[in-house]
């Protein structure tokens, strides 16, 4: 078996806009953290693959989670000048060589397989090849993952203590994680 990450750039869009093909979850396409006043009820799915097209441009923002040469999974991790949202709940500590994991996508067919478990420690080694030098996360609070309103995109916390982030904080709906590489 061969997996692997790729940055999301103009290259690889069309991979990771087929992750969401005829998912509910399409017409967002993990842009929460990065698009503001947008109307979430009434976005399309063609506005998202317009606006993703237009912003991997300017900032990748994650990576693509790769499983026998097929997209299956996405890591969004941003640095945080792309992202006022994510700065702005985290307030990293450092301006420079930082990155923030902030959402999991596993394409439908691929789910319930603990693929975060393969895709998070590639990501993790993809970052200190590109000399980054801190990774922050927000993966949901332990008590909010029974709530059967919340879905846990963010990651679980257990995860990210096998690679030795430690909890620095808390929000309303995630524990603020840091990792120094």
């Amino acid at each position: 078996m061969s997996d692997y990450v790729k940055p999301l750039t103009e290259f690889t869009t069309t991979d990771f806009q087929s992750l969401f093909v005829n998912d509910e979850w399409e017409p967002y396409q993990c842009t929460c953290f990065i698009r503001e006043d947008i109307d979430w009820e009434n976005i399309s799915a063609e506005d998202s693959k317009e606006w993703r097209s237009e912003f991997v441009k300017i900032c990748s923002d994650g990576y693509i989670y790769y499983h026998n040469d097929q997209p299956v999974g996405w890591c969004q991790c941003i640095d945080p000048t792309c992202s006022n949202v994510l700065t702005s709940m985290i307030k990293p500590e450092e301006s420079d060589n930082v990155k923030i994991i902030s959402c999991y996508f596993i394409k439908q067919g691929f789910r319930q397989r603990g693929l975060i478990k393969s895709i998070l420690p590639l990501v993790i080694e993809e970052c200190q090849s590109k000399g980054i030098k801190t990774l922050y996360a927000i993966p949901t609070l332990d008590q909010k993952l029974n709530d059967p309103k919340v879905i846990p995109h963010t990651g679980f916390k257990s995860i990210y203590n096998e690679y030795d982030f430690s909890v620095i904080g808390k929000t309303e709906m995630s524990y603020i994680m840091k990792k120094s590489l």
